[in-house]
């Protein structure tokens, strides 16, 4: 694992029953960041249910989760994941509706940006000297996300990438994370040769985690300002029972005449999300 950024898991702040959210801390050089004035990140777990969300449709579950969660005068702005480096600048007055892409800046405190995440990893970026934050989803199609996002705050905020805190929330971890020769290729060329670890049957584990800390450190994000969480989407559990959503274990075994779209309504998409109270 590469030195300097902090390495955390959920398992050592959650409580033995597993909550239907979590809040997850920032660190600032290699502490806790606990500044009143700073927005929460947060996650929700297996137990609030699917946070799917699609503009043609409606998810109970997920508005009923919100409107338990979020109240006036604060306004939800959710978005249409497609694997893409889209990063939108937000405010309170802005109209997203039918909008597509991954990731939200903003530097309005009314704004609770949304993703949803499940093996992806969130990323939450937090600016406190210009005081701008935001909310990103990163698949491995993504990965280069976070230095869009970086730019937006630059040319919006005024930011310097220095003053940056992050969190990598909980993601699939390189035990389960396995790519052929092809995409292990392009990410040692693109990103880091440290991202990929062949075993010993020689097949290839890609570490999302040494990718964006990877990228994050070359954009001049300070290590001891970054947090990485440990637990794996996909094989983490807590007291012998998973509390992620995860794509690739709720899915195995499923037919495969399956489509993509009937697969993805029998998975847990997470919600990944910010909020200023």
């Amino acid at each position: 694992m590469t030195e300097n950024a902090t390495y955390v898991s959920l398992t050592d702040i959650l409580p033995s029953s597993t909550p239907s959210v979590v809040t997850i801390p920032f660190y600032s050089q290699g502490t806790l960041f606990t500044a009143e004035e700073a927005p929460r990140a947060l996650l929700t777990l297996l137990p609030a249910g699917s946070m799917r969300f699609r503009w043609n449709e409606v998810n109970a579950n997920r508005v009923s989760v919100f409107n338990r969660l979020i109240h006036s005068p604060h306004r939800l702005f959710s978005i249409e994941l497609i694997h893409s480096h889209t990063v939108f600048s937000i405010d309170k007055k802005t109209d997203l509706n039918g909008i597509q892409g991954d990731g939200f800046m903003t530097s309005d405190t009314a704004c609770v940006p949304v993703i949803t995440a499940a093996d992806c990893m969130p990323i939450y970026l937090y600016n406190p000297k210009d005081f701008c934050f935001g909310v990103l989803h990163s698949g491995w199609k993504g990965t280069g996300i976070v230095s869009s996002a970086l730019e937006l705050a630059r040319n919006r905020y005024g930011t310097k990438n220095e003053d940056f805190l992050v969190i990598l929330g909980p993601h699939i971890q390189s035990c389960c994370y396995t790519v052929d020769d092809e995409r292990a290729h392009y990410f040692t060329k693109t990103f880091t040769p440290s991202c990929i670890a062949p075993d010993t049957n020689g097949i290839n584990h890609l570490s999302l985690a040494e990718t964006n800390i990877s990228l994050l450190e070359k954009e001049g994000v300070q290590a001891g300002n970054i947090v990485c969480f440990t637990d794996c989407t996909s094989c983490s559990t807590l007291e012998g029972k998973p509390y992620l959503g995860s794509f690739r274990r709720e899915t195995a075994g499923l037919d495969s005449s399956l489509s993509a779209e009937e697969k993805s309504l029998k998975f847990t998409p997470m919600a990944a999300f910010m909020y200023m109270k």
